[in-house]
Parts: C-alpha cells; structure tokens; sequence
C-alpha cells in the first residue's frame, strides 16, 4: 500500500506541476498579449498626441503669420492717418491765416468807410 500511496502522490505532484507550468504559461500569454495591446494603445496615443501638436504648431503658424500681416495694415493706417492729420492742421492753419487776413481787410474797409465821410 505504500507504494502505492507513493505511486498516487507522486503523480499527483506531477499533475500539479504539469497544472502549475500550464497556469503559468497561460497567465505570460495573457500578459504578453495584454501588454502588446497596451503597446499598441501606447503607440496610437503617442502618433495622435504627435499629429495634435504638429497641427497646433501649424495653427500657431499661420496665427503669427496673420498677426504680423495685421500689424503691418494697423502700422500702415496709423501713418496714413497721421499724414492726413498732418494736412488737416495745414489745412486749418491756412485758413486761420487766410481768415484773420480777412478780418483785417474788413476792419480796414470798415475803417475807411466809417472816416470816409470826414475826409
């Protein structure tokens, strides 16, 4: 009977090491293919977060490209607008002259109309 109780309980430890090797086999299979998908996961995120920068990099792009265009038109309307202040006032200042002239010529006329009587 001993030998044969050691007969079953070798088998037994053999069974359960042939169980324990296949369960450890089958759990590195699982976590392989776990980690392949978690690669893959990792590899797609990376290649979208690479293309989401590549596009802001663009947008930032074109964005200072736009900004310098319009700093260069609101520069361009300051200037055209000071020229045109600039003639305004010589404008104006023309006319101030040509308006006190004036009034000097009329209190002139004014004056010799009102002593032209007494001459």
């Amino acid at each position: 009977m001993d030998s044969t109780n050691t007969y079953e309980h070798s088998v037994e430890a053999s069974e359960r090491d042939r169980l324990d090797k296949a369960f450890d086999h089958e759990r590195s299979a699982q976590a392989e293919a776990l980690d392949a998908s978690w690669r893959d996961k990792l590899s797609q995120l990376e290649l979208a977060s690479e293309t989401q920068m590549e596009r802001r990099l663009y947008m930032l792009t074109e964005h200072e490209v736009e900004l310098d265009k319009t700093a260069a038109e609101e520069a361009e309307a300051a200037i055209f607008a000071k020229h045109k202040l600039e003639d305004d006032i010589m404008v104006l200042r023309d006319q101030l002259h040509y308006m006190g002239a004036l009034h000097q010529l009329n209190e002139v006329q004014d004056d010799v109309q009102l002593w032209r009587p007494y001459l």
